[in-house]
């Protein structure tokens, strides 16, 4: 008796689809016309030119930078409206103390709440205070510090406690002062969004909510024994464009941000890939004027 081996057993099952095809074309009668006509069909596929191919290859580079850095883009667009908008500085103070309107065209905004906004960049003051008061007279806050690509640091105001969180950069090294809350981001650029909780819509619960507010200060920690005075910008009637604009700016605002923050490790494959497509560091980004049309 022959013995089968394990190579010929797999030799063997894998070629059962050969066989199988071989078989059905034999009891399949196939004209010379239409064996002609089935080559052609295979031989008439898309052709595509060296130049096709990379341009199709930058096409869906783009799209996956597009996707993979929404989150940075999205806040970047809060950013430049705060401080084209807003005229603001790292570390001012907008906010809307008659709630939003719809002059707030920020992501999913409530019109009811009094939102306030602050972006801070640690690579340019070092070591930033946010200092939330607590609770008081029916008045507190609720709010959130995030990195550059939206990552939830911590939340603020949370059953009403206060305190002096210090958002700290990436590259910070030193020993956290005794009183402050660390906040260790990845970026060096941070968001604060807080909102204003009154205990009433009544005119002097609104009142005691605005002196609640104007308690914030935020500044660097190397101004902790003088701190400047908090500057606050009224949102109330001035368009605030903070929304995504869905066409090449996409490129130009992910470029600036990425240009300003240190590489994740998660994310060097698709900086790879993106610098690949002409967005790279350290420069502005070349992607766009290759994706227009000649």
């Amino acid at each position: 008796m022959q013995t089968i081996t394990r190579r010929g057993f797999v030799v063997g099952v894998a070629m059962l689809p050969a066989l199988h095809f071989s078989v059905a074309h034999a009891q399949t009668s196939v004209s010379p016309a239409e064996a002609r006509a089935i080559d052609a069909q295979q031989t008439n596929l898309p052709k595509f030119s060296t130049e096709d191919l990379a341009r199709r290859t930058l096409e869906r580079r783009a799209v996956d930078a597009a996707i993979w850095g929404m989150p940075m883009v999205s806040l970047d667009a809060l950013r430049q409206a705060y401080y084209r908008d807003g005229k603001a500085k790292n570390g001012d103070i907008i906010w809307w103390p008659k709630g939003s309107t719809w002059k707030n065209q920020s992501l999913t905004v409530n019109t009811s709440l009094r939102y306030l906004y602050v972006f801070v960049n640690t690579k340019d003051d070092g070591p930033v205070v946010l200092d939330l008061p607590p609770a008081a007279n029916g008045s507190s806050f609720l709010g959130t510090i995030a990195d550059a690509w939206q990552v939830p640091l911590t939340d603020v105001g949370f059953e009403g406690k206060g305190g002096k969180f210090l958002v700290l950069p990436p590259d910070h090294t030193g020993e956290v002062p005794s009183g402050y809350i660390p906040v260790r981001s990845k970026t060096y650029n941070t968001f604060m969004g807080i909102r204003s909780i009154l205990a009433s819509n009544s005119t002097e619960d609104e009142q005691k909510g605005d002196a609640l507010v104007k308690q914030i200060k935020i500044y660097p920690l190397a101004k902790a024994a003088n701190p400047p005075v908090q500057r606050f910008v009224d949102m109330t009637d001035i368009m605030y464009d903070g929304l995504v604009h869905y066409d090449e700016s996409i490129y130009t605002s992910l470029a600036r941000t990425l240009n300003e923050e240190p590489v994740q490790p998660e994310d060097l494959q698709m900086m790879g890939s993106s610098s690949r497509s002409g967005l790279r560091r350290a420069r502005s980004s070349s992607l766009m004027p290759r994706l227009r049309p000649s």
